[in-house]
């Protein structure tokens, strides 16, 4: 939170590692164990891992359809994308932070849960890139459900969520 604090006060481009290490009490040597830059530490993170992902959706019922199951893994992740206060103020002033984020193994979550999706449902599938359409618009529900959030009184995160996944289901 320091580097947030530090960025709302003076803006992204004035915070420093130093600064920010210094803010949060630690050496920079130890912010480069939880960060890779500065710019990390000002965006959002998911904090899941495909492999953590891939467990909750195996969690889900297996004779339960892939979207109802996914649903379930959203549900169940959704308020890890509500932001603080803080974090919401600053990407609001500054948007072009959003276009930094990135899950650090992005490129291992969509694979592997598309593999899930395709292994549950067998030779069942109505199309080849069913599974891959499913996981992406999913996770793409999840993002606009999150952004929407920010400025829609009164609803959590978990709610829009809900919400998108409906108007998926239906078929928008």
């Amino acid at each position: 939170m320091a580097a947030v604090r530090l960025a709302l006060a003076s803006g992204p481009g004035e915070v420093t590692v130093d600064a920010i290490s210094t803010a949060a009490d630690i050496a920079p040597r130890t912010f480069f164990n939880y960060f890779s830059s500065k710019e990390e530490a000002l965006t959002p993170d998911s904090n899941w891992t495909a492999q953590e992902l891939l467990d909750l959706f195996n969690a889900q019922p297996a004779d339960e359809s892939p979207l109802r199951s996914l649903r379930g893994v959203a549900r169940q992740i959704a308020d890890s994308y509500a932001p603080s206060p803080e974090e919401l103020e600053l990407w609001q002033r500054h948007p072009e932070l959003l276009t930094l984020a990135q899950p650090e193994d992005e490129e291992e979550i969509f694979p592997a849960l598309i593999d899930a999706v395709t292994e549950r449902l067998g030779d069942d599938s109505p199309h080849p890139i069913y599974p891959s359409l499913l996981v992406t618009s999913v996770f793409g529900a999840m993002h606009c459900a999150a952004r929407a959030s920010w400025s829609v009184p009164g609803k959590t995160v978990e709610d829009l969520v809900d919400e998108a996944l409906d108007l998926l289901e239906r078929g928008l």
